[in-house]
């Protein structure tokens, strides 16, 4: 069974998320996080195999939770959702040690992609956010 930890502050977005990510065919476990606090406080709790993340949290930003996270626990897999798709911020996430950006919101075929390339050691980031 995979693990997946949904960090976001909106609701409608995790629930929307979570129906999403009940359509890739494995078994899995979802959480849902609303802030960046909780999720570092919580994470050795959760043991997620995958976290997606929204890039603007509201105590911390989404790569500075990452950041925090991954010290942590440097094996994590973390696909960022954002809304930003300039060149130094898609930077910042691959310096940050997130695996993945998909563009917020992402169409289930993304979304899909995403978890593949991600939960088999890879990376995802489409072209529209390099």
């Amino acid at each position: 069974m995979t693990k997946i930890v949904i960090v976001d502050h909106h609701v409608s977005f995790r629930r929307s998320l979570r129906l999403m990510l009940q359509e890739i065919p494995e078994e899995i476990e979802i959480t849902e996080i609303d802030s960046s606090f909780k999720f570092i406080d919580d994470l050795n709790l959760l043991s997620p195999d995958l976290v997606l993340m929204d890039s603007r949290l509201s105590q911390r930003s989404g790569i500075e939770t990452a950041t925090i996270a991954l010290s942590k626990k440097p094996t994590l897999r973390i696909i960022l959702l954002t809304m930003f798709n300039e060149n130094k911020y898609v930077q910042e996430a691959k310096n940050a040690g997130i695996k993945g950006l998909l563009p917020k919101p992402p169409s289930l075929l993304e979304l899909k992609e995403a978890y593949c390339a991600v939960m088999n050691g890879g990376f995802y980031f489409p072209s529209k956010l390099k």
